[in-house]
């Protein structure tokens, strides 16, 4: 809060994203609900953005892949079944989307050893 009061706000963002998202180190549920929500977003872009080729002309299908394509991202695993045209917007999200995939799993296993092992 010394940081909203002495009006630095950009300076306060981070301990707001680490609180909401981790309970700074102490939840990791949070990091769990926080990993579904960025899959989530990520999976509605794909597919509003139609960055996905479609692999059957059903919505549902869409849906569905462009949320396992934005699962397999964020874990970095690949989808080898899965088209996603190359433009620049499609590099720059998978590429965001994979760091933050990555730095989500490590704050999870930190929250994990923060919660369980450390007491």
């Amino acid at each position: 809060m010394n940081l909203w009061n002495d009006k630095r706000y950009l300076a306060w963002l981070p301990p707001l994203a680490f609180g909401l998202s981790s309970g700074y180190g102490e939840q990791p549920r949070r990091v769990l609900v926080t990993a579904a929500a960025v899959v989530g977003a990520y999976a509605f872009l794909y597919h509003w953005l139609r960055l996905l080729v479609p692999q059957s002309d059903s919505p549902w299908a869409s849906i569905g892949n462009a949320v396992y394509f934005s699962a397999s991202t964020f874990c970095t695993f690949s989808a080898p079944a899965m088209n996603i045209d190359i433009v620049p917007l499609a590099k720059l999200l998978v590429a965001s989307e994979a760091f933050i995939g990555a730095f989500t799993m490590g704050l999870f296993v930190f929250t994990l050893t923060r919660r369980y092992v450390a007491r």
